[in-house]
């Protein structure tokens, strides 16, 4: 192994076709690692290190920016690159590698291959590339991106952006008021905890798919969009629209108690579930709780009950004709603009 070391000054380093140790010490350095496995330190100042060189295109490398706003690249191979302080931009290229932004505001580009992204403090963007990806936020507001392939994303703290990509994405907001967008693919996506707004389908024309989407806790705004998606708003109010497409739409996760779900199916033949096998949702306040559907299609969409017991269920219309649905006095759902009686005289239950 060769040991390469620089001074306080502007060094260029180039290291041999064997493995190098090159350490830039101060100065606003270039680095570069040319052949074999390199470790290569940036030291102090504003540094750009590139793991390969001069068409030489092989060895893991690891590669640390440590204090000052460094660029780093990869290459080819599996690398190792972290930013350390201040604000880096990494740029993964070719290979399985693993990225760390470390302090700052950072930039992190996986490239190719099947990447490991992880923000560190910052307010950092974070952008997988081509490769199944693994892309995951921490403590600030950030941007993380899969790009390509089937990818991971999840964020921490914070009020995030997640963006899927093309692909079969596994998407988690975390905590706080998140954005999360799976554009193309059949992506599984949780806004975790805080109030968040979800879209399911096609974003900048890409092709959507057919996507399970769960608010969590808060009070979240879930948009399917295309495809025949699941939209679960889990505890708090939350307002879905289904899209286009056959759409579930579940605006509670179980009992619904202090809930009020606004609910609106959009085009295709959608199903409101007010109750699972286990229990009748919405029950508990009177009207405090319920769910509210815009735009149910007779003949066309669906209504979900809880079948044990079918002789507590009534049904009304209120003062402005919309129908109501009732378990046992309490009221559990209104339909708005609908006539109680065209519901029942149409195949419009499915009974659990």
């Amino acid at each position: 192994m060769a040991f390469l070391r620089g001074d306080d000054g502007d060094n260029q380093i180039l290291g041999l076709a064997e493995d190098d140790f090159i350490f830039g010490e101060g100065g606003d350095d270039v680095l570069v690692g040319f052949g074999g496995s390199d470790l290569i330190r940036g030291g102090d100042g504003d540094d750009t290190i590139f793991g390969d060189g001069d068409g030489v295109s092989n060895g893991a490398d690891q590669l640390f920016g440590d204090d000052g706003d460094d660029l780093i690249f990869g290459g080819d191979g599996d690398d190792v690159l972290n930013g350390g302080n201040d604000n880096d931009e990494l740029r993964g290229e070719d290979g399985n590698d693993l990225l760390i932004g470390g302090r700052g505001d950072d930039v992190l580009f996986g490239g190719d291959g099947d990447d490991f992204l992880s923000a560190g403090s910052g307010n950092d963007q974070l952008d997988g590339g081509d490769g199944n990806d693994q892309v995951i936020g921490s403590r600030g507001d950030e941007l993380l991106s899969g790009g390509a392939g089937n990818d991971f994303i999840a964020g921490s703290d914070g009020e995030d952006l997640l963006l899927g990509g093309s692909g079969a994405d596994e998407m988690d907001g975390g905590r706080d008021n998140d954005r999360l967008f799976g554009q193309g693919g059949d992506d599984f996506m949780s806004g975790g905890s805080g109030n968040d707004i979800m879209f399911g389908g096609s974003n900048n024309g890409t092709p959507s798919g057919s996507d399970e989407m769960d608010g969590g806790a808060g009070n979240d705004i879930i948009f399917g969009e295309d495809g025949d998606d699941m939209l679960i708003g889990n505890t708090g109010s939350d307002q879905l629209n289904g899209g286009s497409g056959a759409d579930t739409l579940i605006g509670v996760a179980s009992s619904g108690t202090g809930e009020v779900d606004d609910l609106t199916g959009g085009g295709g033949g959608d199903t409101f579930v007010l109750g699972d096998e286990n229990s009748v949702f919405y029950l508990g306040t009177g009207g405090g709780d319920l769910a509210i559907v815009r735009d149910f299609q007779i003949g066309q969409d669906l209504i979900q009950l809880n079948s044990a017991n079918l002789g507590g269920y009534s049904f009304a219309n209120d003062a402005s004709g919309n129908g109501l649905i009732s378990f046992n006095n309490d009221l559990i759902g209104a339909f708005i603009g609908v006539n109680i009686g065209s519901i029942l005289s149409s195949p419009s239950f499915v009974f659990v």
